[in-house]
């Protein structure tokens, strides 16, 4: 019998695409000391002889991704367009999934109310969010089983 989608491996997929695409985008933070002026320095022309090596380089160093990963990042953010494009049901389920990324075994729906201001109760928030997930799982199970091809459920490289 073949595997399926659950709430489970589509919520565990979600959290590990963003995760990737956190390890590829700036963090926004400076990787310097506070306790100095480094913004100021300017690149000196030695700088600039090996440009590709040092992107490499830094990308190394910031965990950059094997192409496997960057393909299965890039579908999984896909699955997103599969939420319907309901005002505020893509920014819930980023929020949620953030917070899931960042180490919390459950979601903190206060925190998710709070942080997206809304007046909505955190079972109203709870329970959208299952929704979006679940219909996800639904798609890709339709997919699956009507003969398209999409990645297997498993959560292994």
């Amino acid at each position: 019998m073949e595997e399926y989608w659950t709430f489970e491996t589509v919520q565990e997929r979600l959290v590990e695409a963003l995760g990737f695409l956190d390890r590829v985008t700036p963090s926004g933070h400076d990787p310097y000391a506070k306790d100095g002026p480094w913004r100021l320095i300017r690149p000196e022309w030695g700088d600039y002889i090996d440009r590709d090596a040092r992107r490499e380089m830094l990308a190394r160093d910031r965990g950059g991704l094997r192409a496997h990963e960057v393909d299965r990042m890039m579908e999984t953010l896909g699955w997103i367009e599969m939420i319907r494009p309901k005002p505020g049901l893509r920014k819930l389920v980023g929020v949620v999934l953030l917070q899931l990324l960042n180490g919390g075994s459950q979601p903190r729906w206060a925190d998710v109310r709070a942080t997206l201001r809304t007046n909505q109760s955190a079972e109203v928030l709870r329970k959208t969010y299952s929704a979006a997930i679940t219909r996800i799982a639904e798609r890709l199970n339709a997919k699956l089983f009507n003969g398209y091809t999409t990645s297997t459920p498993t959560l292994s490289a």
